[in-house]
């Protein structure tokens, strides 16, 4: 189409699975050129937040059906999730659930428990901390990545598909690609 942003050939490779990612919302789990995508291309979107807000884009290539959802809050992704199921019930947007699992919030006193310092291989450690929104997880040399409270005794890092599982005992279990390794509390 004359004056379009974008030509047609472009649009397609933008909408073209390059690598695959971990799981967004609304099933993206590939990155064409800027834009993450679900269903081979068929979904697109983007996240976004900054301390203070939360944000998620999603539209369906072959409808034009889709929505912008954004908050003014840390704690926003929950509601930004909650918003699209209902946008999707509300608008038929076909495969996309209409169910979600209610929100875990911790209890502060456990988790201030599994605040610290953990061994995962000889020269790596972690720590985890506790902030007001969530739990910041930070691997020697890294900046810190954002995880978020799945279970009583669970973080998950949906950006990596990475899960932290507490034991009694005091110690985690990191667990990532099917790989399970048992680290000590320092």
């Amino acid at each position: 189409m004359d004056g379009a942003p974008l030509s047609a050939e472009l649009a397609r490779e933008v909408l073209t699975p390059q690598i695959s990612s971990s799981e967004r919302i609304g099933g993206l789990d590939a990155l064409g050129l800027g834009l993450f995508l679900g269903d081979g291309g068929r979904i697109y979107g983007h996240s976004g937040s900054n301390e203070g807000f939360r944000c998620h884009l999603m539209a369906y290539r072959d409808t034009g059906q889709g929505a912008a959802v954004m908050t003014n809050g840390d704690s926003g992704s929950w509601v930004v999730e909650k918003a699209f199921v209902r946008i999707a019930e509300a608008h038929g947007w076909k495969d996309y659930p209409t169910e979600l699992e209610e929100r875990v919030v911790p209890d502060d006193a456990v988790m201030a428990g599994r605040v610290g310092t953990y061994r995962l291989r000889e020269n790596l450690r972690f720590k985890v901390e506790q902030a007001a929104v969530g739990f910041p997880v930070t691997f020697d040399g890294q900046s810190p990545m954002p995880f978020r409270a799945t279970a009583p005794d669970r973080l998950g890092a949906r950006t990596a598909d990475t899960e932290l599982r507490f034991d009694d005992d005091g110690g985690v279990v990191f667990v990532q690609n099917g790989e399970e390794i048992r680290c000590r509390r320092e």
